[in-house]
């Protein structure tokens, strides 16, 4: 009896063992230079500045999430992608820009029969990373909607609804062009990977607002 059971605590003692081998491999912290490596070698590959948030950064955009030891390829592809998928936006914004500015002034004017009226307006459009929002005040007081006034403008993200990576405004300006029917939106700030990862701080982001959508 005394025999089996120093065999049953040997067995037992071995399977504690190998179990804490195995958990201790499973959970090998990789350390933050592996990580910064592939940051380094995008970087070169792309002409980027793509770095792990500063604590500045941290707090200036509510960023808390860090490394989960998720694996070095999976964040490579991860980073990878959304340098891409920045880079696509970024050119997408200039195309339109330059679109937008070729065709001012070029458009049609319908005008809008009835009593003349104004109105407070919120609009919201979506682009690579947010979702734009303006609030303005038109009228169609010239025969057409215009606009008369701009009010606010700002970004939201949410996580699931939004495209990544996620974009932060830091500054915008606009113009009222094609006779001030169209709100042209110019929206500059940073791009944010996964874990802690800013991946352009020279993003850039472009919209129109029509005076009289929904009118």
């Amino acid at each position: 009896m005394k025999k089996l059971l120093s065999i049953i605590i040997a067995i037992t003692l071995l399977l504690s063992l190998n179990i804490s081998a195995i958990a201790s491999q499973s959970t090998k912290i990789i350390p933050v230079s592996e990580y910064q490596k592939i940051l380094d070698r995008l970087n070169t590959k792309y002409g980027t500045d793509v770095h792990f948030a500063s604590k500045t950064e941290k707090n200036n955009y509510n960023i808390d999430e860090e490394l989960k030891n998720v694996s070095l390829a999976d964040f490579e592809k991860d980073i990878e992608e959304a340098i891409l998928e920045n880079e696509r936006a970024k050119q997408e914004a200039k195309k339109a820009k330059k679109k937008s500015e070729e065709l001012n002034d070029s458009k049609n004017i319908y005008l809008v029969s009835g009593r003349a009226s104004s109105s407070t307006v919120t609009r919201e459009k979506d682009v690579s990373g947010a979702t734009v929002h303006m609030t303005a005040d038109v009228s169609n007081s010239s025969g057409y909607w215009r606009y008369t006034s701009i009010g606010a403008i700002w970004t939201s993200y949410f996580a699931g609804v939004n495209s990544t990576p996620a974009f932060y405004s830091v500054t915008y300006n606009y113009d009222l062009i094609d006779s001030k029917r169209t709100c042209a939106i110019s929206i500059y700030g940073v791009t944010i990977g996964n874990y802690g990862v800013i991946i352009d701080s020279n993003a850039y982001r472009y919209v129109e607002f029509w005076a009289g959508n929904g009118m």
